[in-house]
């Protein structure tokens, strides 16, 4: 039986939801139109409204661009405010669709501004790329420090779960969901093991959502897409580190830089928006509760 405090807990949330119903209906006015898009066999996002978390560089700005360049309007995000006006004004030259909005994940407010001003100017949200992403610890398990082990939770289970739980109310059915994570649960590194292990939480969290949704309605497909570092792409560290602890993450760097130039199988930001997009279309509507790791096997489909 629950106890007093979980109950409480269902009750508030309950509480809010009904709330974001109320607030939904009244954003049904002045809502932005989408731009008419000449059809092709390509556009098959064609006016679908697709929020793409930390989108301005890297993997997600290749995912952001893809997706637009085959219809969709784009909502583009970043934590850090001087990219994304650089990256709207490169998506706008190409005359895409795009919207920027300023926003850390890991924030509950701005999640909220960034669902609500989403649903007010265009009145859905059709997918979800939650492409959170949190720079590399390097260090064995037993020397993690307790305050990256919790960056590392919040960041592949938390503020997944979170924007999704924000975006509940406005996701149709057919709507999907791709978590975009980074580097396999596989590497067998020793100093990759808390990395490794935060990245294999993604898989649980795919799974599991996917379990869930299947047996409630609206149904709407979780997937995930785990990437290599991408081209030009090797974060590294986040932390203020000891001397010895920098020079094991320059160590790493020159390690996967290595692997990724000997190995098309690191994948570069290109293959991983064109796995994303798979799985984010129609093409992959029987596709839900996998994760696929570049170039393309699957770690998990047990669903």
């Amino acid at each position: 039986m629950a106890d007093a405090e979980s109950m409480s807990m269902n009750v508030d949330y309950d509480v809010h939801f009904r709330q974001q119903q109320k607030e939904s209906k009244k954003s049904e006015k002045n809502r932005t139109k989408l731009k008419s898009i000449p059809t092709t066999q390509e556009n098959k996002f064609l006016n679908k409204v697709v929020i793409v978390t930390e989108s301005t560089e890297g993997i997600g700005f290749s995912i952001a661009e893809q997706l637009a360049k085959e219809g969709a309007v784009v909502v583009i995000t970043s934590c850090k405010k001087e990219t994304i006006d650089r990256a709207v004004g490169r998506l706008e030259a190409l005359e895409l669709n795009v919207f920027g909005v300023f926003c850390n994940v890991g924030d509950a407010q701005q999640r909220k501004e960034l669902i609500r001003s989403t649903v007010e100017r265009y009145g859905k949200i059709d997918v979800i790329i939650s492409n959170t992403a949190v720079n590399l610890c390097a260090n064995t398990m037993m020397r993690t420090a307790e305050p990256i082990l919790d960056k590392l939770w919040e960041n592949n289970f938390k503020d997944h779960l979170l924007i999704l739980k924000e975006a509940e109310l406005h996701l149709k059915e057919r709507s999907s969901i791709v978590f975009v994570s980074s580097f396999a649960p596989d590497s067998q590194h020793e100093l990759m093991g808390v990395y490794d292990a935060a990245k294999a939480v993604v898989i649980g969290l795919t799974e599991a959502l996917a379990k869930e949704f299947k047996n409630k309605p609206p149904y709407i497909r979780v997937n995930s897409v785990i990437s290599g570092f991408g081209e030009k792409e090797h974060v590294i560290a986040g932390f203020k580190q000891k001397e010895e602890e920098k020079e094991q993450v320059s160590g790493l760097s020159k390690l996967f830089s290595k692997k990724q130039t000997k190995s098309p199988d690191m994948g570069t930001s290109t293959d991983v928006a064109e796995r994303t997009l798979f799985l984010a279309s129609d093409d992959a509507r029987d596709i839900s509760g996998e994760t696929h790791v570049l170039p393309g096997w699957i770690t998990s489909s047990r669903l």
